[in-house]
């Protein structure tokens, strides 16, 4: 290679270095590698104004320092966790400013490796969340508020129609029943989506407790099967469990997985045809275990596919009556959160027409 060459090669290599350097330090993000004991062995720009100190002066420093003294014990666990490891771990804790200052941080972290080996250090980046917490503690003020304030009002309207329908007031003319009925109608779905609701906020806040325990599935999808069959039957729709001659365990709560299996099989039957049935398998796959629910109704158009479990989402209609109404547009975004939970995941397989299967995987519960 000519000399001139040689020095165009070494200019552009210069040049790429400073445009990376930029970004590294002028990254949005506070960035650390930390060693095993914790101190800091490179930080960029942002990482110094995220602690108030000055730029270049974190080096061999203890990122510790600037934890709150009550997140110490899970800083180091994270960084237990985080130091060697292939995949991204990640945290919440105070953190104090050099100027005594706190801000809410968000911790994520990955290990390090030089050429093929993994090193006793970590990746750690640096959020300040401190704002979002602030709208999520307004959000759950809001969904508190609201709870009390349109639940206790609609209770009293849904008890004064129940009344009103069972003449407790006195004898209703026939035009004012339809009228009454019509309204309860209403009251009822309104308590349901409001309900619903707040199960999804209260989900997505983390703030229902789940009382896992071994769990034998058959008999749970028996049980659900059992609860639904009434509502299946206005539909003139069966509910149909293919056989199975194991047992099988995962560890879950049982409400909330009654919960999954109230919504698959409702959805089933509302979008079956009539006289027709809705099938259900239960199946060992992998190191877990697939509970499989089938209908032969109209299917999930293919432009609807990636909105399924998204909140309020409801695909054109193809049924000719209006059971679908019925549906809040929030079963399935509950169960995919519980699923999720309780360490599974949620899907569906569509051929429009000719068979629609939601399922849900569990890892399989094994006695030791």
């Amino acid at each position: 290679m000519q000399i001139e060459e040689w020095q165009r090669v070494c200019h552009r290599l210069e040049q790429a270095r400073d445009r990376y350097a930029d970004l590294y330090d002028f990254a949005p993000v506070a960035y650390f590698i930390l060693v095993k004991d914790g101190s800091i062995r490179e930080a960029n720009i942002m990482a110094a104004r995220r602690l108030g100190v000055k730029e270049g002066s974190l080096k061999n420093r203890f990122l510790s320092d600037f934890i709150a003294a009550y997140d110490q014990e899970a800083f180091w666990q994270f960084c237990r966790q985080v130091c060697g490891s292939r995949v991204q771990q990640g945290c919440e804790l105070d953190m104090i400013r050099e100027d005594g200052c706190s801000f809410r941080a968000q911790l994520e972290g990955v290990g390090v490796r030089e050429g093929n080996d993994w090193i006793d250090a970590q990746r750690v980046v640096v959020t300040d969340i401190t704002e979002r917490k602030h709208l999520e503690d307004s959000r759950d003020k809001f969904f508190s508020i609201a709870s009390h304030e349109i639940r206790t009002p609609l209770t009293n309207i849904t008890l004064s129609l129940e009344l009103l329908a069972r003449g407790e007031a006195g004898t209703i003319p026939p035009q004012a029943r339809d009228m009454i009925d019509i309204a309860r109608h209403g009251a009822r779905r309104l308590t349901r989506l409001v309900n619903e609701i707040l199960v999804v906020q209260r989900l997505n806040a983390g703030k229902i407790v789940m009382y896992k325990k071994p769990l034998e599935l058959l008999p749970l999808v028996e049980e659900a099967i059992q609860a639904n069959t009434a509502y299946a039957s206005q539909f003139n729709v069966r509910y149909l469990l293919k056989p199975t001659d194991f047992d099988i365990k995962v560890k879950a709560d049982s409400d909330r997985l009654i919960q999954v299996l109230n919504n698959l099989l409702s959805n089933a039957s509302k979008y079956s045809p009539a006289n027709d049935d809705v099938d259900i398998s239960v199946s060992r796959r992998d190191a877990g275990v697939r509970v499989s629910i089938s209908d032969h109704g109209p299917g999930i158009p293919e432009h609807f596919r990636d909105q399924v479990f998204d909140a309020f989402a409801h695909a054109k209609p193809s049924l000719k009556d209006d059971r679908h109404k019925e549906s809040s547009g929030l079963g399935l975004v509950i169960a995919k959160a519980i699923i999720e939970r309780l360490g599974g995941r949620i899907g569906f397989n569509s051929i429009p027409h000719v068979v629609t299967t939601f399922y849900f995987d569990l890892p399989e519960w094994q006695d030791r």
